[in-house]
């Protein structure tokens, strides 16, 4: 009896120690595709090419706009309670 279950801990602390490297091994190539998107991605936050810091009313929108946004009509964003 004491042998059976301390075979069974044995199994269990090396089954434990290989689903613990594949989660490590997942989340380093997880790490490695999020980094490739953020450096690639037109989506990527990285992709921004300008800040406008919002010093008052800014308008958006039209290629007249100060922040022009194609496929968007007219538009004023101004900042409210710091936001």
């Amino acid at each position: 009896m004491v042998r059976a279950v301390a075979c069974t801990l044995v199994v269990l602390a090396v089954a434990g120690t290989d689903a613990l490297a594949q989660g490590n091994a997942n989340l380093s190539l997880e790490r490695k595709a999020y980094a490739e998107w953020l450096t690639s991605a037109p989506t990527s936050p990285m992709a921004a090419v300008a800040m406008h810091r919002l010093g008052g009313t800014v308008s958006i929108g039209p290629d007249t706009a100060d922040i022009p946004l194609a496929g968007f009509g007219p538009a004023v964003v101004s900042e409210n309670r710091g936001a």
